[in-house]
Parts: C-alpha cells; structure tokens; sequence
C-alpha cells in the first residue's frame, strides 16, 4: 500500500469519525429537548390536577385512590329574635255563665209561711213536685214531719187547689160526700178520733181533723192521702197549706193542748211546704 492510500484511508476515517459525533451531539440535543418538554408538561399536568383536587376537595389516598373531603365550613344561621310571652293574670276573672231563664208560674194562691225551721214540725207533700197525663189519677200523701218526735195532741189542715186542673176522688172510691184517706193506725192510736174530713170541689178547699183526747200523738210521716184527677192540662197548678183566723174555722194547725208546735215557736203561720202538679 502506498503512502498516499494510506493518507487517504486516514483522511476518510477521520471524516467518518467527525461526522458520527455529530450525529451524536445532535440526537443528545433532541432527546434533552424531548425530555425538557415532557416534564414541563408533566409539571403543567400535576399543577392543574392539583388545582382541581384543591377547588373540589380530593386529595389522594392510598394506592392512589382519591376520596373527598367534607367541607368544614361553618353553618351560619340567622339569629331568630325572642317570641314574647305576656305574664299570667294575676287575678283572673270568674267566667261567669248566665242562669237559664225559669218561666213564671201561673197566679194561685199563695202559700203562708216558709217551713224553713229544721228540726221543727212541718207540713208538707210527697211528692211535692209531679207531672202527670191528662186524665189520670194520682195519690199524694200529707206528711208531719216530726225528727225531734214532739208530742201533739190535734193535728189540722186545710188545703187549697185550682178546681179548674184537679178533681177530688173520694176515698172509699165513689163514697159521697167526698173524703181523703185517713193513714193513723187504730191499733197505735186506738183513742184517735177524725173529727172533720170534708171536700169542697166548688171552692176547691180540702179540711182535716183528727185529736187524740187520752194522750199524744208522735207520729211522723203520712197522716192522710188525696186521690187526685187531673183534669185539664196546665204547666203548673200549686196545691198548698192555709191558715185562717177565726177561731172556731179549721184551718192549719198542730197543737199540743192548744200550744202551736208546728214551725217556729210562736209563729202560727210557718212549717208548712206547697207542692206544684203540672199536667201534659
């Protein structure tokens, strides 16, 4: 070989050897190029995917599983004012709830005296109050209440009615003239004498006597029964005791040897009660 191939070969290597390591500097640029904008996009990518898990409240969990956070941001309410409450009376008014209206009896002749003495001996009916049809027929005991068991000696009565509303069935049934029914037992007051059982059906005025002459009576409860008959139909008619003042007139009385035991002591025209018979 000669030198002058020899210079050539070399001269040829050599400018193979240079352009090779240009090749190579320029492929390292590139791939430093490369790798610069890869991991700026990478960083670009990590900061927006921060962002959004900042602004939506992720955040990464084990094995890259990202899970949510609660909002801590406290709840804020507008305050409600205060309801007032008004203080409790202190002295409340009684409701007062009016009486329902009573209708006014019918006018008939009023009763004389209160038979408001408790424990005294009084006069009254049983029953006192009664409501009856038309047409039938009713009994209505005289009552001596005596609770102290006061002796007397003559016990008297005379009663008024409206003949208008009520008739008088005598006792026994059709005995004329008309009488009540006497309830005295012979057998306990075996010297007990009736001395006046009348019927007036035209005045309407009943009178009853009866004295025991040998010793007291100290009965309490009924002394006689009327047998009524309600005749007409009212809302009221009143059956009731009444004194008089002439002294040889039957009236209403219970005396123990002339002393007046009926009421209040002293007071001849008190302890008796009326009764009222309404009829439909």
């Amino acid at each position: 070989m000669t030198p002058a191939t020899v210079k050539n070969r070399f001269q040829h290597c050599f400018i193979l050897l240079i352009v090779a390591i240009s090749f190579m500097i320029s492929i390292s640029g590139l791939s430093f190029v490369v790798a610069q904008t890869t991991e700026s996009e990478t960083a670009y990518d990590l900061s927006e995917t921060a962002r959004r898990d900042r602004r939506y409240g992720i955040v990464e969990g084990k094995g890259g599983e990202g899970f949510r956070i609660p909002s801590q941001r406290p709840l804020v309410t507008a305050p409600v004012p205060p309801v007032p409450v008004p203080p409790p009376p202190t002295n409340p008014a009684p409701v007062s709830t009016p009486a329902p209206a009573v209708p006014s009896l019918p006018p008939t002749t009023a009763v004389r005296g209160s038979g408001s003495n408790i424990g005294s001996v009084t006069l009254l009916f049983n029953p006192l109050c009664l409501r009856v049809k038309e047409g039938t027929e009713f009994a209505q005991d005289i009552i001596i209440n005596n609770p102290r068991g006061t002796g007397y000696d003559s016990a008297e009565f005379m009663i008024k009615y409206n003949p208008e509303y009520l008739s008088v069935v005598s006792f026994p049934y059709g005995a004329q003239p008309k009488t009540i029914e006497s309830r005295i037992v012979p057998q306990k007051y075996p010297s007990a004498k009736i001395v006046a059982n009348e019927v007036d059906e035209g005045k309407g005025i009943i009178r009853f006597k009866i004295v025991n002459p040998t010793g007291n009576f100290y009965h309490s409860g009924s002394i006689a029964t009327i047998h009524w008959l309600a005749k007409k139909k009212t809302f009221g008619t009143k059956i009731c005791y009444e004194f008089v003042s002439e002294k040889d007139q039957i009236g209403t009385a219970i005396t123990q040897q002339t002393r007046d035991v009926l009421g209040a002591p002293g007071d001849p025209t008190d302890g008796v009660v009326s009764a009222i018979i309404s009829i439909d």
